[in-house]
């Protein structure tokens, strides 16, 4: 997950926050993150067609976060939660190159194709350094450890009834 020193410093970053996390909704805690960064945030569901599962696409008056919208709640929960952490630790994408550039300032075309283009190229040409991916990571797990700590498995899964969710809980033996 990290090293001591960096579950620290990040355990740390989250006690400043000063966000309720006994109330946890993911809803909540982007809009309050977008207030708190004084830029809004907009959750696109994208089906991606590779093994991306999220994306942060930063924008010059707000942001995006494109998440694959055929997850459990709890991974939906989680992508999410890691795109957010890049934000919360001022993570800048390290290598963009041009053409993925142009393609970043097209995503306010209306053309569904253009978006695609735009999101798959991004994906593949925006890169994180290892230590960004695996700092956004470990805060977003503790993010989650904090919420179930205070919240509760309901608050991840909104007490789902689908029956994948009802499966996992009963795995993790948490309803005994």
């Amino acid at each position: 997950m990290g090293s001591k020193n960096s579950l620290i410093k990040l355990g740390i970053l989250i006690d400043e926050l000063g966000y309720d996390f006994s109330k946890f909704d993911i809803h909540h805690f982007t809009k309050w993150i977008a207030e708190r960064r004084k830029r809004p945030i907009y959750l696109k569901p994208w089906k991606f067609t590779r093994s991306i599962f999220g994306a942060w696409l930063p924008k010059d008056d707000f942001d995006l976060i494109y998440y694959e919208p055929d997850l459990s709640e709890v991974h939906t929960i989680h992508i999410l939660l890691h795109e957010l952490s890049h934000m919360l630790l001022n993570h800048v994408p390290i290598a963009m190159n041009q053409a993925a550039a142009s393609r970043f300032r097209t995503l306010g075309d209306s053309d569904p194709a253009v978006h695609e283009q735009a999101i798959v190229g991004l994906c593949r040409s925006i890169h994180y350094s290892d230590n960004q991916e695996t700092e956004a990571e470990t805060l977003s797990a503790l993010i989650q450890t904090r919420v179930f700590r205070m919240a509760g498995l309901a608050a991840l899964t909104h007490t789902s009834r689908r029956l994948e969710m009802k499966q996992l809980v009963e795995g993790m033996r948490f309803n005994q």
